[in-house]
């Protein structure tokens, strides 16, 4: 019985609605309460309706987004590499030029340049390996520099790579001289990051920031070769020489390129 009743409401609220007729008091009436009755239903059905459609929107707008996403990191993908390549040309570009700067300019020996593929290192010992050997005509006692100045001593070659022994290591000596005071002394390692240099008398003027360089007695290394400045001076009243450090010119936590010396 509820369910007839509420179908006949169900069927005349339809026919006041889409009712012809106009102007009559009775159909306005009866619309209104027919429209106040079910407006609730209405709108719900509106709301749900409206819902469904701004979810569908917002999938497909997500969904558009996450490949405008991919497209622009696949983008910035391809642009660092870009970046990358030409790093790499721009550093072997500066390579070769220092390498034609050593040749032609500072030293009378071919160079042959090479990039440190590992480091060994202690407090007592320090060498590093170079991605070049006996193929590239280096052999054992030729002589290694930096951009800056003296890194070390090839102590050992094998046909694609060679091991070189730093002038900071505990067994390295290197004789030099020092141009404004006109002395010579030994460069001995094994002092952490600064070289001790020996033998130098006490009335011996030496100042901070003198250049010291591979003396002409030298038998290891080549002549005239930078190897670094005067950091600090002592004078000590119960011995005859003064005590004396040395900064290398090269800076070897940051050792990455070497050229080495062939004659």
């Amino acid at each position: 019985m509820r369910v007839k009743s509420i179908a006949i409401f169900l069927l005349l609220a339809v026919v006041l609605n889409f009712s012809p007729v106009r102007n009559s008091k009775f159909v306005d009436i009866a619309r209104s309460l027919t429209q106040m009755v079910f407006y609730p239903l209405t709108f719900s059905v509106h709301s749900i309706s409206g819902g469904i459609y701004g979810f569908g929107a917002n999938i497909f707008r997500l969904s558009g987004v996450e490949k405008e996403n991919r497209l622009l990191r696949e983008r910035l993908e391809q642009s660092n590499a870009r970046v990358n390549t030409l790093l790499g040309v721009v550093s072997e570009n500066k390579q070769l030029r220092n390498t034609l700067e050593f040749a032609g300019v500072k030293y009378d020996h071919k160079l042959v340049p090479a990039e440190v593929v590992n480091r060994e290192a202690n407090f007592w010992e320090s060498f590093v390996t170079i991605n070049k050997g006996i193929s590239s005509g280096i052999s054992a006692g030729d002589t290694v520099m930096s951009e800056d100045g003296l890194v070390g001593r090839v102590e050992k070659t094998l046909n694609n790579s060679s091991t070189v022994r730093l002038i900071t290591d505990g067994k390295s000596r290197v004789s030099c001289y020092l141009p404004r005071a006109q002395v010579f002394g030994v460069l001995e390692g094994g002092h952490g990051r600064k070289l001790k240099l020996s033998f130098i008398p006490e009335d011996v003027l030496i100042e901070k920031g003198d250049e010291v360089l591979v003396s002409s007695y030298s038998e290891r290394f080549k002549r005239n070769v930078g190897v670094g400045r005067i950091s600090s001076v002592k004078k000590r009243l119960d011995d005859m020489f003064q005590d004396i450090s040395v900064a290398p010119e090269t800076n070897f936590s940051r050792l990455s390129t070497v050229y080495i010396l062939v004659d």
